[in-house]
């Protein structure tokens, strides 16, 4: 089901209206202002863990991977009902009230709203999991996704325990923890031998009302 959200207003100018399909997966990606950092240190990385676990039942969302990276973090979630504006609503605010509290800030937290991205078919959810939790391979900051804590990579392959939110569900599709740690490797060994084969990573295609699908 598909159902046009309303938008609030800026400067009294309406935004375009979201629309929200519910049961559909989702891949969504919040930034910082200009670019600016959102985490200054481990504390506001565990701050954003701990408000997304309050997020995902209020919200009635499923949570497949998520990361946090300097200055933007990832998503992947299933709606259950039209909450998903909502829901980024709120989370994003939280945090930035936190985040300004706790570093004496005033003024923006967030570059304007949250991307959201549908994941169009359901065996693609997996996909999309590793690209999310391979963000930090491809922007150079470590070399496996074990070694970025912020993440949910380690919980999936089981190397921490998985926080009570985290589905586990596109672990279980691809075969398991140590199929998954093997299909997140391949993406790994090509992001570092500077190729990309075909099938590795989604393109998204062209924006339909609002959204970006991915195949």
């Amino acid at each position: 089901e598909t159902r046009r959200i309303r938008s609030a207003t800026v400067d009294g100018v309406p935004r375009q209206p979201r629309y929200e399909v519910v049961g559909a997966y989702y891949h969504v990606t919040a930034r910082g202002n200009s670019g600016d950092p959102i985490f200054l240190d481990e504390t506001d990385f565990d701050r954003l863990v701990a408000f997304l676990s309050r997020a995902v039942p209020d919200f009635g969302w499923r949570c497949f991977a998520y990361c946090a990276m300097p200055n933007h973090f990832h998503l992947v979630l299933q709606i259950s009902r039209e909450s998903l504006a909502g829901g980024m609503q709120w989370l994003s605010g939280i945090y930035a009230r936190t985040f300004n509290n706790r570093h004496n800030r005033t003024g923006h937290v967030f570059g304007g709203r949250y991307r959201p991205s549908i994941v169009q078919r359901e065996h693609h959810l997996a996909y999309a999991c590793r690209y999310v939790e391979c963000n930090p391979v491809l922007a150079g900051l470590c070399a496996h996704p074990r070694d970025w804590p912020w993440s949910s990579y380690r919980a999936a392959v089981g190397l921490t325990p998985a926080p009570a939110f985290l589905s586990l569900d596109s672990v279980r599709r691809v075969g398991g923890p140590k199929a998954y740690e093997e299909f997140v490797a391949e993406l790994v060994a090509a992001i570092q031998s500077g190729s990309d084969p075909k099938g590795l990573t989604l393109a998204p295609l062209p924006k339909t009302k609002g959204q970006t699908l991915w195949v």
